[in-house]
């Protein structure tokens, strides 16, 4: 029997037909569309209530709004505490925040804009690693190991990948710390390895170690990602890395790395600084910027392979040796 349902237009049960439609609607002042099922009484036309149309296409507008305002849905917050291993209440104490705020957006309730973000940001294991190593002692003993060997997993995994990540390199380095001898490295002096590390890579091997691109920021070339990734350090050191896995490197990606840290981890992070503004791609990318403009213009792989491609070949550089020798020609630029 065909089911019926009941038209206040024609006073009685009729059947209905189901068309799928799509509609306009604001929710806290954002206008979208999205696509709703309708249903209509087959005599009269009339539209019809269904409670379970209703509800789904409630929970389709829904989908769609957090779609428009980049709210994480209800599934991919699951997929974090999944990917992690981490409890509902668990993942709140490690941000920082009320105990049921967790479970109250699993039940449907969309994050605020900056807890939303940080859920965001937690999708990348090394923004997680970045987390635990900074609130980790808050968790149990038992949801620490858990977290750990979960993050563990999800880094070697990302450090076995055919490409390395900027991440991985930046593990090379703040593998090479020593607080006894005077070797340290804070998010600055970072900054500036990577980029020296990638510039003579370009040079030297002919090819990139990572795809990320460095910005012209105020203070040197700057890879975003892993600016946030440390930013909490300040002007203060990073712990030394201890577990990294040289043999992950290929063996023309060590020497290049090898070269680039005996060169220049000796300096400190603010002459490293100078010595990047003393150099073409860093200043041309700024060019028409004042000196404290805010500029995230893109350092081109281009014009850094062609400028490091004429030093190598000026100076003949193919150890550290070389490089110094560079180095210490440069009439290095103090702001």
């Amino acid at each position: 029997m065909k089911k019926l349902i009941y038209c206040h237009e024609c006073e009685e049960e009729k059947s209905f037909r189901i068309q799928e439609e799509l509609i306009e609607t604001t929710i806290k002042g954002e206008t979208f569309s999205y696509n709703a099922n309708i249903a209509y009484c087959q005599d009269c036309n009339e539209e019809v209530y269904i409670k379970e149309l209703s509800d789904r296409n409630i929970e389709v507008a829904n989908r769609e709004y957090r779609k428009v305002r980049g709210i994480l849905q209800v599934e991919e917050i699951e997929e974090i505490l999944n990917k992690y291993n981490i409890g509902k209440k668990t993942l709140a104490k490690l941000l920082g925040w009320g105990e049921t705020t967790v479970i109250r957006y699993l039940d449907g309730m969309p994050p605020t804009k900056e807890y939303n973000e940080k859920l965001k940001q937690l999708q990348n294991p090394l923004n997680m690693l970045e987390v635990f190593e900074q609130n980790g002692t808050v968790l149990s003993e038992t949801s620490r190991k858990k977290l750990s060997e979960s993050l563990n997993d999800l880094v070697r995994l990302n450090e076995n990948k055919e490409e390395m990540s900027s991440f991985t390199i930046a593990r090379y380095f703040l593998s090479k710390v020593d607080f006894e001898s005077g070797l340290t490295i804070s998010p600055l002096k970072l900054q500036k390895l990577m980029y020296y590390a990638q510039s003579w890579a370009l040079a030297i091997i002919e090819r990139p170690l990572f795809s990320d691109d460095f910005q012209a920021w105020q203070h040197g070339p700057v890879i975003d990602t892993l600016y946030y990734m440390f930013k909490s350090y300040i002007y203060n050191n990073i712990p030394k890395v201890s577990d990294f896995d040289e043999k992950i490197l290929k063996h023309e990606e060590l020497e290049v790395l090898e070269i680039v840290w005996k060169a220049y981890g000796k300096y400190d992070a603010k002459y490293l600084e100078a010595l990047t503004h003393s150099e073409d791609p860093w200043r041309l990318a700024r060019c028409g910027y004042k000196k404290t403009d805010k500029c995230n213009e893109i350092i081109t792989q281009n014009s850094i392979r062609e400028f490091y491609s004429n030093i190598k070949k000026t100076y003949n550089i193919k150890n550290s040796f070389g490089l110094d020798n560079y180095i210490n020609d440069i009439e290095v630029l103090w702001d």
